[in-house]
């Protein structure tokens, strides 16, 4: 789109309509929500996408208490590629999945070192429904 130069009202309001268009065209097609996505992808470059998948497929679920060693095991056992993955590599990608949530991670020790995704809103939910 070319601007005229030119004074006049006219001729201002069409600079305006125009720039008006460019902008809803940038709100189009670059300021779009991705958002969600953008951390999503965030989330895959600094972990891996296996283990973005490995946790959608339902093996992480909040509230749920898991001992560090037997969940690394298991996704190790599930992507043999990450064998000399550690479990301190491990719980910082736990921590980044919470981070993505909006969960809090709660790292404890009994026998063993273990740890919990505690998400509020649901945690709140499981423990109300006996009470009546």
């Amino acid at each position: 789109m070319a601007i005229r130069e030119c004074h006049g009202l006219v001729c201002t309001r069409y600079k305006f309509r125009c720039i008006k268009a460019c902008v809803k065209v940038y709100k189009y097609y670059l300021g779009r929500s991705e958002g969600d996505n953008l951390d999503v992808k965030r989330f895959i470059q600094s972990t891996g996408k296996d283990f973005y998948d490995w946790i959608e497929d339902g093996n992480l679920k909040p509230n749920v208490k898991y001992y560090n060693t037997e969940k690394k095991e298991e996704f190790v056992k599930e992507y043999k590629e990450f064998t000399n993955l550690s479990g301190r590599a491990f719980l910082l990608w736990v921590q980044k999945w919470c981070n993505l949530k909006g969960y809090a991670l709660d790292k404890r020790r009994d026998s063993s070192r273990y740890f919990e995704m505690i998400d509020e809103a649901t945690k709140w939910e499981d423990n109300n429904e006996d009470i009546f």
